[in-house]
């Protein structure tokens, strides 16, 4: 199991499964609680999509306590949870863009905002990024892997690896960004 898979199911747990039906015992939990369960979570406001990842927690922990025969049948299957919707999310604008790198200017991480507003990167792309997928004669970049999860401790540990401050020269690149700006081709 993946850190990221491991820490979002522990999270799931500590703050809705365990203080809503932690209680009970596993050979005791029915349907009726894991429904009563997911919708408390919708009345009191909880996501969507969180709703959901929390079902799916429960679901794959009940999978495994019935293959181990702890309990005769998973509950969490028999309840349905709606997949929410997906939203459609619109790009920053020039103006947002130029509001975000502005106010990133002095953060160590600068190069990092840099990257996610020019080429639209995900965090985790971003993260996975080695010198070695730098062309710079052929000036491309390749996105061919995820990296570490965005946490401060693995940011430090990504720059320093790559040396970053020293091999990109920032005030180019924030020379460049303007150009780009303000011929409106940046986040279309």
């Amino acid at each position: 199991m993946r850190a990221t898979t491991w820490r979002a199911h522990e999270r799931n747990t500590r703050l809705y499964l365990l203080p809503s039906i932690g209680k009970k015992k596993l050979a005791q939990l029915g349907v009726r609680d894991v429904r009563l369960m997911i919708d408390r979570m919708r009345a009191d406001g909880v996501g969507a999509r969180t709703t959901q990842y929390v079902h799916a927690t429960l679901r794959v922990a009940l999978e495994h306590a019935h293959r181990e025969e702890l309990v005769s049948r998973n509950v969490a299957k028999m309840v349905r949870v709606e997949r929410p919707k997906a939203e459609v999310k619109q790009p920053l604008s020039v103006e947002e863009a130029r509001t975000l790198l502005d106010a990133t200017t002095d953060d160590s991480r600068h190069a990092l905002w840099v990257l996610l507003v020019m080429l639209g990167l995900r965090r985790s792309e971003v993260c996975g990024l080695r010198w070695e997928h730098v062309d710079f004669e052929a000036r491309t970049l390749r996105i061919h892997r995820h990296g570490t999860p965005l946490e401060p401790r693995n940011l430090t540990r990504m720059w320093s690896e790559m040396n970053v401050y020293g091999h990109v020269n920032l005030d180019a690149q924030r020379r460049a960004l303007d150009d780009q700006l303000t011929r409106g081709r940046c986040c279309q």
